[in-house]
């Protein structure tokens, strides 16, 4: 049941992704059928920007510029456009442009419409401006007299309610492929890219269908063993290599000559049955006193007695 479910689901996916790319080139089809060419002049590009919605994959932002060297203008895209330089455009005209917008599944996000005082003028602040702020915070109030000139402001977004016509930026000679191509972003080709992997990952679960008995796995099958069940033979062990045999090479001067002599014995003298006798007899008394006995003066003669007389010296008065 679940194979069913997601070959199901994967057919849905298809078939949605189908109706998009189909809408895509039937759009670009009635913009070049129905739009008419024109010439934008890009003037400042305004500090704000928003992103795309129901799904945030560009970002939007909206410059001032020029149409036909005469009117005034506001256009907002997700195009990154470079100041004072001319891009050639297909726009629709009120009547056509809501038409367009219905049958359109993607999200137009490129738009067009008179400029107006109410839009403001776009402000260019200086890339340090954010660290000069934050340095201002940091420093402080400066002193008593001391002019700061004040700093220029972000201006506030354009309106975004007011009534606009869709546009295209298409060159001269363009068909239908390189207009799709030139008028999509990054985003959604990540999104084309994630949405055919899903599709893949679906249609490998699902392939496996219950009516395919060909296609079952391989534990389904009458005469499948489990690979733990099955008889593995060892290896049969590598073939015995030669032995090298070692014939050592004969030098007819080493085996001539005649082996050295043997060392001679060592010569012993024995010593006299007299001489063992008195070697083992001590030649001096024996005694196992740890000290020396006290002195003792033969009998009959006085003790000795050690006296000192001190030199004198001739040198001396």
């Amino acid at each position: 049941m679940k194979k069913l479910f997601w070959f199901a689901l994967a057919l849905a996916l298809t078939a949605y992704l189908g109706v998009i790319l189909k809408n895509t080139w039937e759009t670009t089809e009635f913009f070049l059928a129905n739009g008419r060419e024109a010439t934008l002049k890009v003037g400042k590009k305004y500090n704000e920007a928003r992103w795309a919605k129901p799904l945030p994959l560009k970002k939007i932002s909206a410059y001032t510029a020029t149409m036909a060297e005469k009117h005034e203008v506001l256009i907002e895209t997700d195009w990154v456009l470079n100041e004072k330089q001319t891009y050639p455009i297909r726009f629709l005209l009120r009547d056509v442009a809501a038409e367009a917008r219905r049958m359109s599944v993607r999200t137009l996000p490129n738009s067009i419409r008179l400029h107006t005082k109410e839009d403001g003028t776009p402000v260019t602040l200086q890339d340090t401006d954010l660290f000069e702020r934050a340095l201002e915070v940091a420093m402080g109030p400066p002193a008593e007299g001391v002019y700061v000139r004040p700093r220029p402001v972000a201006e506030a977004a354009p309106d975004t309610t007011a009534p606009t016509v869709p546009f295209l930026i298409v060159e001269p000679g363009a068909v239908t492929w390189q207009v799709i191509w030139n008028n999509t972003r990054p985003g959604e080709w990540a999104v084309l890219v994630g949405w055919l992997l899903t599709l893949q990952w679906l249609f490998t679960h699902a392939w496996n269908l219950p009516w395919r008995p060909a296609a079952r796995q391989q534990t389904d099958k009458k005469d499948f063993v489990h690979p733990s069940m099955r008889r593995i033979d060892p290896d049969k062990p590598n073939a015995p290599t030669a032995k090298i045999s070692f014939t050592p090479r004969k030098d007819a001067a080493v085996d001539d000559a005649p082996p050295p002599p043997p060392p001679p014995p060592p010569r012993t003298v024995a010593l006299p049955p007299k001489a063992d006798a008195d070697k083992d007899k001590p030649r001096v008394p024996y005694t196992t006193a740890v000290t020396a006995p006290p002195f003792e003066p033969p009998a009959g003669t006085p003790e000795p007695t050690l006296k000192l007389a001190r030199k004198k010296n001739p040198d001396a008065p």
